[in-house]
């Protein structure tokens, strides 16, 4: 059967109290909120941009230091070695 109410999320209803109290204050204070939410896309775009540039590929980290965490065992050697 059908039902017309949903069951109520706490973090749902968290968000959409939020998003109301920030519209009423907002108003109060002439607050752009378009603006507002410009800038917080672009600090988090920002951000994401810093923690991919601070990846530990883009380090640049020695090979040994890279081999010693995967070690190659001894049957790895010698298919290695009769490769080359």
């Amino acid at each position: 059967m059908y039902s017309p109410f949903q069951e109520y999320n706490y973090a749902d209803v968290r968000d959409r109290q939020y998003l109301l109290t920030l519209h009423k204050h907002a108003k109060k204070v002439n607050l752009d909120v378009d603006r507002y939410n410009q800038l917080r896309d672009s600090i988090a775009q920002t951000e994401y941009d810093l923690k991919r540039l601070r990846d530990p590929l883009q380090l640049q980290l020695p090979i040994q230091h890279l081999n010693s965490q995967y070690p190659i065992s001894s049957s790895q050697e010698k298919d290695s070695g009769s490769k080359e």
